[in-house]
């Protein structure tokens, strides 16, 4: 999925509400090839629909799973929102969706 996405020209990036702290210690212990931004503020999660308010256990808005693949100017192309938080996308549906654009 990142090799198909990079030959286009494109990059994968996550986003977590975790501390930046905390997201480089997954980033370093996965080896993965890409960085987690830090969204404490849940600012972004917000901007694209992603917050489910008061679905934490403490009550408080926590961020629902999704995978989105964004144009240069951030607009939405294509996106996948779990319903759960075990449902994720099949890589092969994102392959498919990046060799679409």
């Amino acid at each position: 999925m990142q090799a198909e996405l990079e030959k286009r020209g494109g990059t994968i990036l996550a986003i977590s509400v975790d501390t930046p702290a905390e997201n480089l210690q997954v980033v370093q212990s996965q080896k993965l090839g890409f960085r987690i931004l830090s969204d404490q503020s849940r600012a972004v999660t917000s901007s694209y629909g992603l917050l489910h308010e008061g679905g934490g256990p403490d009550g408080g808005d926590i961020p629902v799973p999704a995978m989105l693949l964004l144009r240069s100017d951030a607009s939405v192309t294509w996106k996948h929102v779990s319903k759960m938080v075990v449902d994720r996308v099949d890589p092969s549906d994102v392959v498919a969706a990046v060799r679409a654009l």
